[in-house]
């Protein structure tokens, strides 16, 4: 009893030290204001690459330290997937800055990342690391449409929500681009967002966890708030200043023609992609 004491206050230390490096919640308050204040490429490596890092950390503490305390497991994810989604959601609804609520969004879609390791099994991590791929792909386009909108100082000319309406009457197919990106991230059918929310939900589902997944849908709706609150402020706000920007370069075009093939790709794919991972994953 002694040794599995141990063993499950060293698992809740490393969590929350991953949790925290992951910015769940409760552990989430470095977030907003590095992404904001940090120079934007760090920012942008800060979207992608701790993310999967730090995650692949978590599945190996689970497989080959945590599995005494295996029972305990389900309880800390839920804590830490519902308080992401609740809190992620909240504080994205006050935030006018769009790399604030890029953060949001990374709050709230990592919680729905640890609600899918709660049955705690194979196909577990393969629903997780599948949503956490789809969550990357779609924070890649929208990091991809902040930067198509550099002034000739190379300062980013796209910061808040007033500065979207900038946009919706210049570059018509950039916004329907980024729309299309935002519905995806709140969970709208048909897009990418959809399908690891449906993931996430059907698994929880089919592991006799049915509260759990209703609980997360509902909660999600907060999340929504903002998402369409971007595209009110592209669409329906009052043209408060014009501003002048330079051309967008067909660099920046092929980024963007980039994160959408490799967004329709991976829906198509989305089964062989699965079937891959938990090959590999498989003991």
């Amino acid at each position: 009893m002694a040794n599995k004491n141990v063993v499950l206050l060293a698992t809740v230390l490393m969590l929350s030290g991953l949790a925290f490096k992951l910015g769940l919640a409760p552990f989430h308050s470095w977030i907003l204001p590095v992404y904001q204040q940090a120079p934007k490429h760090i920012t942008t490596l800060l979207v992608f690459i701790p993310k999967f890092s730090y995650f692949c950390l978590l599945i190996r503490i689970i497989a080959h330290i945590a599995w005494p305390v295996l029972d305990a497991l389900p309880g800390i994810f839920t804590f830490l997937g519902i308080g992401s989604i609740v809190i992620g959601g909240y504080i994205g609804m006050y935030r006018q800055r769009l790399w604030e609520i890029l953060g949001a969004s990374g709050i709230v879609n990592i919680g729905f990342c640890i609600l899918a390791l709660i049955p705690g099994e194979t196909t577990s991590l393969v629903v997780s690391l599948t949503y956490l791929c789809a969550y990357v792909l779609l924070s890649f386009n929208f990091v991809v449409f902040i930067f198509c909108f550099i002034d000739k100082r190379g300062n980013l000319i796209l910061n808040s929500l007033h500065d979207l309406r900038q946009i919706s009457e210049r570059d018509y197919s950039l916004i329907v681009f980024f729309v299309s990106n935002n519905f995806a991230l709140a969970g709208m059918p048909p897009f990418l967002g959809f399908l690891g929310k449906t993931l996430v939900s059907f698994h929880l589902f089919s592991n006799s966890h049915p509260i759990i997944a209703v609980l997360a849908l509902y909660l999600a709706a907060i999340s929504i708030f903002f998402y369409l609150n971007l595209i009110s402020y592209t669409y329906f706000h009052p043209l408060a200043q014009r501003m002048d920007y330079p051309k967008v370069s067909r660099t920046s075009y092929g980024l963007v023609y980039f994160g959408i093939a490799i967004n329709v790709l991976f829906m198509v794919c989305l089964p062989y992609f699965m079937i891959l991972l938990y090959r590999f994953l498989l003991p």
